[in-house]
């Protein structure tokens, strides 16, 4: 299990490293916005790691290949949503569209929580 949290957390610091390098000043803003990256993609790659089949070689226990595989998808799709185009329909930055925006990112994250905790809970059996 530690082995587990200090892979998804490495992963997820080169990935949060990685976005706010190649987006500069268009990120997601100030340094809570960065944590909050940095948290999403930590439960993320967490969650996808423990969920996929174990590939790859075994680094202190954990096949941490299934932990690259899901950062390296996640940091392609929040690179693609996180940059940052000129507006041209006014109202696609309203408050509610951010008060959605918002649940989403916190629903996601108790999905990826439940699915932690699943994981530890109740370990898949083996085939």
């Amino acid at each position: 299990m530690l082995a587990d949290i200090v892979v998804a957390l490495l992963v997820a610091a080169v990935c949060t490293g990685s976005l706010a390098w190649w987006l500069g000043a268009r990120g997601p803003g100030t340094v809570l916005g960065y944590l909050s990256l940095f948290l999403f993609l930590f439960l993320a790659v967490w969650a996808g790691g423990l969920w996929l089949r174990p590939i790859g070689p075994r680094l202190w226990g954990t096949a941490w290949l299934g932990f690259m595989v899901t950062g390296l998808v996640f940091w392609i799709v929040l690179g693609a949503f996180l940059v940052r185009l000129p507006a041209v329909d006014p109202e696609l930055t309203t408050p509610t569209v951010a008060l959605g925006m918002g649940v989403y990112f916190y629903l996601l994250n108790f999905i990826f929580l439940v699915a932690i905790v699943f994981h530890y809970t109740w370990p898949p059996v083996p085939a």
